[in-house]
Formats: C-alpha cells, structure tokens, sequence
C-alpha cells in the first residue's frame, strides 16, 4: 500500500511538473509574441514620428518657399514702382510719363479725339530753394503734385518732367477745357504754404504751355516740343502766364484766343 501511495504521488508530481513546463512554455510563447508586438508598436510609433517631424518640416518647407515667393513678388512689384514713379512726389516720372503719353495720343489718333498736352515750370524756383532751403522746395514740389492729382480727372495724366517740370496729358480735351484746368491748377497753386523762416509770403506760380493734336500732329516729340516752345514764351513775357504753341494758336477758338 504503501509502494502504491508513493508511485501514485510521483505521478502526480510528475503530473504537475508537466503541466507547470507546459504553463511556463505558453509563457515563454506568450513573453516573445508580447515583445513581438512591443518591438513591432515601437517601430510604427518611430516611423509615425519620423512621418510626423517629415510633415512639418514639410510644411515649413512650403512655408518658406511661400514666403520668399511673397517676398520675391513684393520686391519686383517694388523696383517696378520704383522704375516708374518719382520717388519724391509719388507721380509718374519722366519714363513713365513718356509711356503714358504715347499711348494717350495713340488712343487720341484712333477714336479720332483731341489730346492736349502741357509743360508747366514752377516759377522762380531757385529762389524758393535758396531762400528757404530744399526741403522747403521739396515741400512746394510734393504738394504740387498733391494737389494738382486731387483736382484732375481720373483719364488725366500728370508726370515729373524733370527738377520743377511737369507735364499734364488731357486725352479727349480741347484748349478751351484745358485752359480752365490749367486755371483751376493755377488757384491751388496758389493756396500752397511755403514755410520760409525770414517771414515773407512766397507765392507759388506756375508757367505753362499748350500744344494739342487738334493742329495735326502726330509724334509726341513734336508736340512737346511745340508745348514746350509755348512754356519758353510764357517765361519770356514775365512768368505766371499761359501759352499757346503757334500752330495750336489757328485752331483755337475765339474764347481761347481772347483768355490769351
């Protein structure tokens, strides 16, 4: 009895230390397929980071190439600007004026319209700067330009000639209409503040003179020229005066030739 009391507790020792292998085995299985999953998690969270800094750094990538196209754009559109406008009273410099205006008379030849074209000097100019100084000139010429813009129509060009002249381009403008926007020039002008520190009032004048297509020309050289031959006149007879270019001078209209 007691032989088989022994035998039957060994096999069930025995029993039991199978079954404890094969427990312990299913763990070791269960141990390596966890860290299976583990090591294959850590990966796919890595390669979700890297993805992850790929995509910003992507993003700022395309960031920065957006703003240095913005950039770039800004700046062109600046130098294009800057090429065609005066950098002292903001209008059209003498470039840009020269374009303006050959197209205006190319325009004015097709719809068979006038043009009228005028060169106005700010009279006695010099004394302005040497009187009360450049900046003081500087002040007279931007406000020029300030004022004359705010008083013209929108089809109307007016350019920076060059130092104290300017040219006013009226498309589908007589002389007789040009003439009462050069007067109304002429009043605002005059309403200009000149800051001068020896106390004595300067007035702000202007000479001018007109040229149109009306006459036949044809060029812009010849009209500016003639335009430019009428302001020479106006500045010989004394100043603040407007002049008509002889040729343009047959074709006006009796107010015209009575106002001058």
């Amino acid at each position: 009895m007691a032989n088989l009391a022994r035998r039957l507790r060994l096999q069930e020792t025995v029993k039991e230390r199978f079954v404890a292998e094969q427990e312990i085995a299913r763990n070791a299985v269960l141990q390596r397929q966890l860290d299976v999953t583990r090591e294959r998690a850590t990966r796919q969270t890595e390669t979700l980071r890297w993805a992850a800094a790929a995509g910003t750094a992507g993003m700022l990538v395309i960031a920065l190439l957006s703003y240095i196209l913005i950039t770039n754009l800004r700046h062109r559109r600046q130098l294009m600007r800057l090429a065609a406008e005066d950098n002292l009273t903001g209008i059209p410099n003498r470039g840009r004026t020269v374009a303006l205006a050959t197209a205006a008379l190319e325009a004015a030849a097709t719809q068979r319209r006038p043009l009228t074209i005028a060169i106005m000097d700010l009279d006695h100019f010099k004394t302005i700067n040497d009187r009360c100084g450049h900046a003081t000139g500087d002040h007279v010429l931007k406000e020029f330009a300030r004022v004359s813009r705010g008083s013209l129509r929108t089809a109307d060009i007016l350019g920076r000639w060059g130092g104290e002249e300017f040219l006013l381009i009226l498309p589908d403008t007589t002389l007789d209409a040009a003439l009462a926007s050069i007067e109304r020039l002429r009043v605002l002008a005059l309403a200009i503040k000149v800051p001068c520190t020896d106390g004595e009032t300067i007035r702000v004048t202007f000479s001018a003179g007109l040229a149109t297509t009306a006459d036949g020309a044809r060029s812009l050289d010849e009209i500016i020229a003639r335009a430019d031959a009428a302001l020479y006149e106006a500045k010989n007879e004394g100043r603040d005066l407007v002049r008509i270019d002889r040729e343009s001078y047959h074709t006006a209209s009796t107010g015209v030739r009575r106002a001058l």
